[in-house]
């Protein structure tokens, strides 16, 4: 939506654990861009952000957008069957997995082509993580039982319209006090 204000992108609420955890609404991809653009600002290497959300609920999509902020040239597409995408090219390498075919106790995990363990993926992508010295976006971060331990920011978003990104921090100043000059609060 070109033309709109900042405001559009403001946080919705906080959860008052020091600023911790934030949720936007995102209207478009501009919106969903601009967010990615001013966030990128605060990434650096070794963050490991947990991406969730339904199926269709743009978790791809924000990797995308997150990659175009951090300079990334080459077509970024969904590891699902590859597990792993790395992408060397922008300002910090990029390590992209999906988690969603691990084997790791899901209830429909048997109709899946059976994917690796998750204490065998876990050390093969810890180790090239580590190699890479860059930034580990990791898709359906739920199905890894190891994930918890790793992230320093977890990504939820809803597949409704308008979207909503709900992002939790674990770094400190990973979460600014605003993502865009001027944008406020929404009033309560």
């Amino acid at each position: 939506m070109a033309g709109n204000s900042t405001s559009n992108l403001s946080p919705l609420h906080s959860t008052g654990h020091s600023e911790a955890a934030r949720v936007w609404s995102l209207h478009s991809l501009d919106d969903l861009s601009r967010w990615c653009q001013a966030w990128a600002r605060q990434l650096q290497p070794g963050d490991v952000i947990a991406l969730d959300g339904p199926l269709g609920a743009g978790k791809t999509t924000l990797v995308q957008q997150l990659a175009l902020a951090l300079g990334v040239q080459q077509p970024v597409t969904s590891p699902t069957f590859s597990l792993i995408h790395e992408y060397l090219d922008g300002h910090i390498p990029l390590l992209h997995t999906d988690l969603y075919r691990l084997d790791s106790g899901r209830p429909d995990a048997s109709r899946l082509d059976a994917g690796p363990t998750d204490e065998a993926f876990a050390d093969a992508l810890w180790d090239r993580f580590a190699q890479l010295q860059g930034i580990l976006l990791v898709e359906w971060a739920c199905y890894g039982s190891f994930m918890p331990a790793w992230q320093t920011a977890a990504i939820t978003l809803e597949a409704h319209t308008p979207r909503t990104l709900t992002l939790k921090t674990f770094r400190p100043g990973l979460m600014p006090e605003s993502l865009w000059p001027g944008a406020k609060e929404p009033p309560a």
